[in-house]
């Protein structure tokens, strides 16, 4: 117990402390640690806000192509011999659907790509009546599937022109069919 009593005098007797230099040297490194750590702290922050809108766009993305890949499974052929596309563009697809219980009324749809605003937009003319005496809505009903969405540049690196929305096939082949499809490629 003497020995802690006697540091303790001691200590309190010392005048020696830090010069004027050190603690302005000790100021200054301790405010570059601290901006530093501050700088860190705002990229991070602006890092995840990216990051949380990436996802966002990502999971609306998602859900939209979900949805429009089901409408386009949906066609069907509204009576022998005619095919379900209607029209088939770069940057719209106009098709005979069918996604209703009981009797076989199809709908026409058309999913597009709207410049103006930067959407897809989904139009549907209810069908009514029995096949093939089928007739259609002269108004569309629309819905947006999926808003601010912009086709890729293409070809790639290039800024003048969108890529299309809609590429088109033949079964068993891997070359993209030219657009509009001439009605000989509409109904295969």
């Amino acid at each position: 117990m003497p020995v802690i009593r006697r540091i303790a005098r001691r200590l309190r007797r010392e005048e020696s402390g830090f010069t004027l230099t050190e603690l302005l040297v000790a100021c200054i490194v301790g405010t570059i640690v601290l901006l530093a750590t501050f700088a860190t702290l705002d990229s991070s922050v602006k890092l995840t806000g990216k990051v949380t809108d990436r996802v966002n766009r990502t999971q609306r993305a998602r859900l939209a192509m979900e949805v429009i890949t089901r409408k386009l499974r949906s066609q069907v052929c509204p009576a022998p011999g005619q095919g379900a596309l209607i029209d088939a563009q770069d940057y719209s697809v106009r098709f005979y659907s069918f996604m209703k219980a009981g009797a076989f009324v199809p709908d026409i749809l058309e999913i597009k790509w709207d410049t103006n605003t930067n959407s897809i937009i989904e139009s549907k003319w209810a069908g009514t009546g029995a096949s093939p005496n089928t007739t259609w809505a002269a108004t569309p009903t629309t819905q947006t599937l999926l808003a601010d969405v912009k086709p890729t540049f293409s070809p790639a690196g290039q800024t003048s022109t969108r890529g299309p929305v809609f590429k088109y096939y033949l079964s068993n082949s891997a070359t993209a069919l030219t657009t509009p499809l001439s009605a000989a490629n509409l109904k295969a």
